[in-house]
């Protein structure tokens, strides 16, 4: 239902359900995120257990500023800043740009 929204509904995906198909679903078509079967491998690389905490900031009309913290089990916090470009497509929001 919103830009942040989308980027949860992501990173949800990515994270929680480590589901390539359902994290690519939520990006626009036209975006740079990997079609689903190569962001599997992607995912699939991630160590059982990660969870993740996010935090996001609208900047601009659809562009956030999206603070992602990674904790992997046995390591230390992996964190970083990230701004992240969403659109509304016929009625729906995808988020498009990772920078």
């Amino acid at each position: 239902k919103s830009g942040g929204g989308v980027i949860a509904a992501f990173n949800f995906a990515y994270y929680s359900l480590r589901n390539g198909e359902a994290a690519r679903g939520f990006a626009a078509s036209t975006s740079s995120v990997l079609p689903g079967p190569e962001l599997q491998k992607v995912i699939d690389a991630v160590p059982i257990g990660t969870s993740y905490c996010l935090r996001t900031v609208e900047l601009s009309g659809g562009v956030y500023l999206v603070d992602l913290s990674v904790m992997q089990p046995s390591q230390p916090v992996k964190r970083g800043p990230q701004t992240v470009t969403t659109h509304k497509i016929d009625g729906r929001w995808y988020v498009d740009v990772f920078s």
